[in-house]
């Protein structure tokens, strides 16, 4: 039994891992592409472009500064999560029992949070106009 609950640790651990590396890197790419834009908004500016679409490669540079950081406080909040879990989850203090309690408790939180939708009839929100899932 603890040679398969050490195991299933160890797997865990490469996912998430997997997962933090997955979630910095989007997140990195999207800063660079804002970048990107930001240089060739530049370069244009100094051909005197038209007003359309100078307005245009505004919008498309604010849309990915949204994108930037939602990704980078998406990473923020999942970090705090992590953290937290592991403190509530391996305090050395605590009864085997309590902690157990609090396992199936957090297991209960996630499992309400994992299954929230959208609300069908909400009005697009046009500050987020890019795609926020996973």
């Amino acid at each position: 039994q603890e040679f398969l609950g050490g195991f299933r640790g160890v797997y865990q651990s490469f996912k998430e891992t997997g997962q933090i590396m997955s979630g910095t890197y989007s997140t990195i790419k999207a800063a660079m592409d804002l970048q990107r834009t930001y240089i060739e908004l530049g370069k244009l500016e100094e051909n005197s472009i038209p007003p359309e679409e100078k307005q245009r490669l505004e919008e498309a540079a604010a849309k990915k500064a949204l994108e930037v950081l939602w990704k980078t406080g998406r990473l923020e909040i999942e970090s705090i999560l992590r953290n937290t879990c592991n403190v509530v989850l391996h305090d050395k203090n605590v009864d085997k029992k309590i902690l157990r309690r609090r396992a199936i408790a957090l297991k209960a939180m996630g499992d309400v949070y994992a299954h929230v939708k959208p609300d069908p009839d909400q009005v697009p929100n046009p500050f987020m106009p890019f795609e926020t899932g996973a």
